[in-house]
């Protein structure tokens, strides 16, 4: 790892091939997405495909099951919001692809579904959501996404 890094200093922190050298004080309180954010996408494997389907849409739905057929309560229950909403969004089946499944928990920091994302960023599960609903803040976050009917 020294011969790599040009350095003996540790600790290292490496993301998608490229070192965070600096001050590593900062890093605990610094936001999840703003560390991440930092950092290109990694250009191939998993974590692009992720990156591509996460911006594929305005807003696409990271669900159990189908828009016709969803395969969990809180699933459906997600759908119902969202077309309470009057939103186009799309649905991904994370039951057909558990490589998508299992790296989507780790890419967002967020381990359960279903996943909400709207212009590329994770906007969170079922509470948040119904919470955003709840506080009016869901449609101007919806209405960010030009995509509002």
């Amino acid at each position: 790892l020294a011969l790599y890094s040009g350095t003996y200093r540790l600790p290292l922190i490496y993301i998608n091939g490229k070192m965070f050298d600096g001050d590593l004080t900062g890093i605990g309180r610094m936001s999840h997405s703003k560390f991440c954010s930092t950092f290109e996408p990694y250009d191939g494997g998993l974590n692009k495909r992720i990156y591509d389907l996460i911006n594929a849409f305005p807003v696409i739905l990271f669900m159990k099951g189908t828009k016709t057929q969803p395969r969990c309560g809180f699933s459906k229950e997600m759908l119902d919001v969202l077309n309470q909403s009057n939103v186009d969004y799309a649905t991904y089946n994370i039951l057909d692809d558990n490589d998508v499944r299992e790296g989507l928990k780790i890419y967002s920091n967020w381990h359960t579904y279903p996943q909400l994302y709207v212009n590329g960023s994770l906007i969170g599960g079922l509470d948040v959501v119904k919470q955003m609903m709840e506080s009016n803040q869901l449609e101007k976050v919806l209405a960010s996404a030009n995509t509002v009917s």
